[in-house]
């Protein structure tokens, strides 16, 4: 059994026909987030946004978004790729090697790198003018996630063995070398591990083997260790985002059980809710904005999805349909727009920016546009195969039990979140006239829904 929740909450969340969608939002509940259903009852307008490539040519899959933005990846060597009137990239190392990538701007603008070298050693890049300066720590680790506290002082969390010690660590860089501090002993190597700072504040979460659940400690001259969340294991190593809002909370956005998951420390206290249940997640990243917005950024077998935080509820929004072999990154822009970094399906590296709103019926025209294509489709072939099928020259699918055609179709046709809203309004006029395709099970959609399939 499947479960995802796509652009609209659909009954049963993964089954069944879409709910019948108010489109008069609540402005105090969409005013800091789109997408989805607010409280179930209010549909809050969808995000649009604008995309842009940056790179075509990949060596991995891996991707990193500072502010700017910046963007570094593989390709030949690790490359940094900042935008001005154009992108510019420039190479900063070839000794590059396997292992995720973290990027950070210090308030000077000097950008910091971390990443692994051809030999395995967690580095540390940054430049001075045009040149790049390289350090490399003398320590066994599997990640590196970086963070700049607001004084400019660079700090890199990790979990592994430093000073013969096992356990997790921060290494600070300051008067031109690192220095590393352990944060806590562990007997086993941590999995997942992320690293924020607020003011000159360090704090880092990660995922604890030896207590089996996810722990934050607050590194301020003192250390101070707590468990956010107890009896919990990640699936992958890196399945924990961390990120700290403008009223000093710590939010973990973390995939366990097959859920993309959200814990909030706010005072002293730890609460735990479910962003959404979705299938096949492969990465998730946090964002935190100037203006107090949180967005979660997951990457999944049907997709790449956002979660806004309103009023501790979960907007959710596919933006692209189809997201296999990338990960992805998410920040606030200086004006307070959703960027999303992303290398879904290997096609390079794509950047999308938050540009506005979709029209507030937009998503009951996309509920309408798919439950018309499977109806077709279901009544095209029916019994007893039983599958609904809904494609174009052969593209498309075929769903098993019926009941998930409208979960599929309001994927195909309103997964991309850069689509120009026409497009969805012609294929609405179109579809009634759908017709059984002739060599093949199921309906054959209209051309002016060929585009979605």
């Amino acid at each position: 059994m499947r479960t995802i929740c796509t652009l609209v909450v659909l009954a049963a969340c993964g089954g069944g026909p879409a709910n019948p969608v108010i489109d008069s939002p609540v402005a105090s509940a969409c005013s800091n987030g789109c997408g989805a259903t607010y409280d179930g009852t209010v549909q809050c307008p969808l995000c649009r946004y604008a995309g842009e490539p940056v790179a075509t040519m990949l060596a991995s899959s891996t991707v990193a978004l500072g502010a700017g933005p910046i963007i570094a990846y593989v390709a030949g060597g690790l490359v940094l790729a900042t935008r001005g009137a154009a992108w510019t990239t420039e190479q900063v190392t070839t000794s590059i090697g396997s292992g995720p990538i973290h990027v950070a701007v210090a308030p000077d603008g000097t950008p910091w790198i971390s990443y692994f070298d051809t030999s395995s050693k967690l580095a540390i890049a940054h430049r001075t003018g045009a040149t790049w300066n390289i350090d490399t720590l003398t320590v066994s680790a599997k990640d590196g996630p970086l963070a700049i506290s607001a004084d400019g002082t660079p700090h890199v969390a990790f979990a592994g063995v430093a000073n013969s010690m096992i356990g997790v660590h921060v290494a600070t860089y300051n008067a031109g070398s690192w220095t590393v501090s352990l944060v806590a002993k562990t007997t086993q190597i941590a999995g997942s591990i992320a690293i924020a700072a607020t003011g000159t504040e360090v704090r880092v979460a990660w995922d604890d083997r030896d207590v089996h659940g996810l722990r934050h400690a607050t590194v301020a001259g003192a250390i101070s260790v707590e468990t956010a969340v107890p009896s919990v294991s990640l699936y992958t190593d890196q399945s924990l985002a961390f990120a700290i809002d403008t009223a000093g909370q710590s939010h973990l956005v973390y995939r366990a059980a097959g859920d993309v998951k959200h814990a909030l420390r706010a005072g002293t206290t730890w609460t735990i809710d479910e962003v959404t249940g979705v299938y096949g997640t492969s990465s998730v990243a946090i964002a935190a904005g100037g203006d107090g917005k949180v967005a979660a950024v997951f990457s999944h077998t049907n997709g790449l999805s956002v979660g806004f935080l309103v009023d501790g509820k979960w907007l959710v929004q596919t933006v692209v349909r189809s997201c296999t072999g990338g990960p992805a990154e998410g920040q606030f822009d200086a004006a307070g727009a959703l960027q999303i970094a992303h290398s879904c399906n290997l096609a390079g590296i794509h950047l999308m920016t938050q540009v506005g709103l979709y029209p507030d019926d937009f998503a009951s025209t996309c509920n309408a546009v798919a439950h018309t294509l499977c109806q077709e489709g279901c009544s095209c072939n029916p019994p007893p195969s039983g599958d609904c099928c809904v494609h174009s020259m052969g593209n498309g699918f075929c769903a098993s039990p019926p009941s998930y055609c409208d979960v599929d179709a309001v994927r195909y046709v309103c997964g991309d979140a850069t689509q120009d809203p026409a497009t969805l309004y012609g294929c609405r006029d179109a579809a009634p006239s759908a017709a059984c395709a002739a060599s093949m099970p199921g309906v054959e959609v209209p051309a002016s829904c060929a585009g979605y399939f």
